[in-house]
């Protein structure tokens, strides 16, 4: 493993984002450039995770991966009526706080099913996402036997933190607000990509300001960095077999990194994505449109969650105070 303070890089895992990338790679190779891309984001659940030291704390990869395509399915369905995606953002966004304070494995419903249900707000039913949803999954089971085939190592599973009732409730009630703001935001706006602007306010929302600020902030300069990346290389015309190596030097530094200080992580995974979106696109000006898109619904996105969570911090603060201003007054 390297240190460098912000960045860490894991050789370990980026062994096994080279595993997880191996079939998607060869399928690019054979032509087929969407699904191998398709399959690599699928695989994007377990380069993040990682690789655990012993095989049964591995088995939440394929769990998570293939949440990855139901929840992107589950926001296609809300996709489908306004009011229903604005109501379905704020109940998917409380109850995955209260499953996260109920179920240790419940912090999937925060990290995975909300803003990965965002995100598929971008589809509209069944028939446009179902494709997108299966080769993620197809992903995610390749994920689970990789990660059943490496061999154990000497190490300490991580625990993910889990909420309490009441900070379930608080925070729930903020997850909520803010996925159905920026889902009306985002209709109202009428932005071509609607999982862009919703996904990223609940990707960088956090419970506490100290947290959502150094969030926010990395998602922003991550997003500009690999939307740049893959729009230069589109520009670029690469030939088939450099696209496959370029793919997978991305996931496998994704898998590498993911345990880094800094939030470099939506670099890769807004890559990934923007390549699915935008391959294919012959047209400069198309591909350049697209990328200030993402960067636009990225800025707007993440101030909606500022906006909410100081908005929430300051209710908060004001009710803190009211007791004790009553009882001076009284006095």
């Amino acid at each position: 493993m390297i240190r460098s303070g912000a960045v860490t890089w894991n050789w370990r895992f980026a062994g096994y984002g080279a595993a997880l990338g191996l079939v998607a790679v060869i399928v690019v190779f054979s032509g087929e450039v969407l699904t191998g891309t398709y399959l690599m984001i699928g695989s994007i659940a377990a380069a993040i995770v990682g690789l655990a030291p012993e095989r049964k704390a591995r088995r939440p990869v394929i769990i998570v991966g293939v949440l990855f395509g139901v929840s992107i399915l589950l926001g296609s369905i809300l996709a489908l009526w306004v009011p229903l995606a604005v109501v379905g953002m704020f109940v998917v966004g409380y109850l995955a706080a209260q499953l996260a304070a109920r179920k240790p494995a419940g912090v999937v419903a925060l990290s995975v099913i909300l803003p990965l249900t965002a995100i598929g707000l971008t589809y509209h039913g069944i028939a446009n996402s179902a494709k997108v949803a299966g080769l993620m999954i197809l992903g995610a089971i390749g994920s689970y036997a990789w990660a059943m085939v490496l061999p154990k190592y000497e190490g300490e599973v991580p625990q993910p933190p889990q909420l309490t009732p009441p900070e379930a409730k608080h925070y729930g009630l903020v997850l909520g607000v803010a996925g159905a703001l920026s889902t009306l935001v985002a209709f109202a706006l009428d932005v071509d990509y609607v999982g862009w602007l919703v996904g990223s306010t609940l990707l960088v929302i956090r419970p506490t300001w100290d947290l959502l600020s150094a969030r926010g902030i990395g998602r922003m300069v991550s997003v500009l960095v690999g939307g740049t990346a893959a729009a230069l290389l589109l520009l670029a015309d690469l030939p088939t077999p450099a696209i496959a190596i370029v793919l997978w030097l991305v996931l496998v530094t994704m898998a590498a990194t993911s345990a880094s200080r800094w939030y470099v992580t939506p670099a890769f995974t807004s890559f990934l994505i923007l390549w699915a979106l935008l391959y294919g696109q012959a047209e400069r000006n198309g591909v350049k449109v697209k990328l200030d898109e993402r960067v636009v619904d990225t800025v707007i996105g993440v101030a909606v969650a500022y906006l909410v969570s100081g908005a929430f911090l300051l209710l908060g603060r004001v009710a803190a105070n009211r007791p004790h201003d009553e009882a001076r007054v009284a006095s």
